[in-house]
């Protein structure tokens, strides 16, 4: 649940200088993938290439990626971490369907198979809550399902 997350956003603070809750969720993420006997390697925050437009710049053509793991059954995940427990709900939904954008547009630099790369939007049980019907192409889970996930890749 959220206050279990909060319970370890705390411990963890006095463990790290860094105090932003997204980053130490991506750390938690990656740490949890690290351990899990389905992933064979991890690889955190790489620029990629990608074409979308943002309000603030007219194209952007890469985009720093959260997480990307090799699972040990040969496929990609590629995920990408989103903490938002103090939005509201329209405008969680609003992130994630960006992010949802974001990932298809995602240009991998390597020759890999569609049918290998998944693509997953890691969040607060909140947000999970919120926006489990936007899941399609891009798979949206929390840290309590992430386990079930990643062991059907």
């Amino acid at each position: 649940s959220d206050d279990k997350i909060d319970l370890l956003l705390s411990l963890a603070r006095s463990h790290t200088n860094e105090k932003r809750p997204g980053i130490l969720f991506e750390r938690f993420v990656a740490k949890y993938l690290e351990n899990s006997p389905k992933v064979h390697e991890v690889a955190i925050n790489l620029e990629l290439e990608a074409e979308w437009k943002s309000k603030h710049f007219e194209k952007i053509v890469y985009k720093e990626d959260d997480i990307f793991c090799l699972t040990r059954s040969g496929k990609i995940i590629y995920l990408s971490c989103k903490f938002s427990l103090k939005m509201n709900r329209q405008k969680t939904r609003y992130l994630i369907k960006n992010e949802i954008q974001e990932m298809l547009n995602l240009k991998l630099p390597v020759k890999f198979p569609d049918e290998r790369i998944e693509r997953l939007i890691v969040t607060s049980t909140k947000a999970y809550n919120e926006t489990l019907d936007l899941a399609g192409d891009v798979k949206i889970t929390n840290l309590e399902n992430l386990s079930k996930i990643v062991d059907q890749w």
